[in-house]
């Protein structure tokens, strides 16, 4: 099957589970769309090439992802790179719910952190931003948008020309299972991509599977070989890749941008008289404006709000 295809079926799913949310649908009509999904989904699958796979405790799986830097996973579930001039995070917004969103270092803070891609902005969370080594493919998780069921990956790719997100994808199958899939990346020497998932373990357990990393060519499949493709079963051992627990780091403080307070106006000279009963009104006329302005504006502190 030509990928082509593959988007257009991903585009068309797209569209269901919010329009049953929108409509006050019931949680057994989304399990059916889910269902839906998932027969949709799985008609078509990738070649996977797995070549290890290692049970963890889901708490701090990402510990576990070897060729990344010791100490650079934080308390809140984020990667932070050593030497970067963006950060991908995700970040609790006013409802909750955790969106990716990016920034950019300035002089003495950070911007004032974006939704990555507005337009594919869902009413779940996005979770666990992985940038390939190229920077051109951002992937993360989601239990908002159009998917199989839990958290699905997708990927969303850069746009040189507009310098922006956009082009946001599911992976497919068995990228995506029943189960929730929690992250994907790709190691920078090009060797391995890694995909973590709970869908063949314990609630509390996740099972981080190394894949050859090649690109996917998806074609048809029947229905009763969709089970056995979603197991991701070891077909090329290879104990390359070093599964090594690593210590967790500090949450560094980050100041994002806020905006700088009004200057204070210099004090007029002292009038006398009616000239000072009218200087006075205007006064207190122009205090009232500015407050109104003031309420106006949104600080955004270290409690990010993102309005969706």
């Amino acid at each position: 099957m030509k990928r082509p295809f593959l988007t257009l079926v991903l585009a068309f799913l797209a569209t269901l589970p919010l329009a049953a949310q929108e409509n006050g649908d019931s949680l057994a009509l989304l399990r059916a769309i889910e269902k839906q999904n998932y027969a949709a989904l799985s008609a078509y699958a990738a070649d996977l090439t797995v070549v290890a796979t290692k049970k963890v405790p889901r708490a701090d799986f990402f510990l576990w992802l070897g060729h990344l830097r010791e100490g650079s996973w934080g308390a809140d579930g984020n990667w932070y790179p050593q030497e970067t001039d963006v950060l991908y995070l995700s970040l609790p917004g006013t409802d909750s719910t955790l969106s990716v969103v990016w920034s950019h270092p300035l002089d003495t803070a950070w911007s004032r952190p974006e939704v990555i891609c507005p337009e594919a902005a869902s009413r779940g969370s996005e979770i666990f931003p992985m940038l390939s080594p190229d920077g051109r493919r951002l992937y993360f998780a989601s239990d908002g948008l159009s998917g199989i069921g839990g958290y699905d990956l997708y990927v969303a790719h850069w746009d040189a020309g507009k310098k922006r997100w956009g082009g946001v994808q599911n992976l497919g199958f068995p990228y995506n299972s029943k189960g929730d899939d929690l992250l994907f990346c790709d190691t920078p020497d090009g060797r391995y991509s890694l995909l973590v998932s709970n869908r063949d373990c314990g609630r509390d357990e996740v099972v981080i599977y190394v894949l050859r990393q090649e690109t996917p060519v998806f074609h048809a499949i029947k229905p009763e070989e969709a089970a056995a493709r979603e197991r991701l079963a070891v077909t090329a051992p290879d104990n390359g890749y070093p599964f090594e627990k690593h210590s967790l780091g500090t949450v560094p403080v980050i100041d994002f941008e806020q905006p700088e307070p009004a200057p204070e106006p210099d004090p007029a000279p002292a009038v006398k008289g009616k000239s000072a009963k009218n200087a006075k009104a205007a006064k207190a006329t122009k205090n009232s404006k500015n407050n109104k302005k003031k309420s106006s504006v949104k600080v955004i502190t270290e409690e990010v709000r993102i309005v969706k």
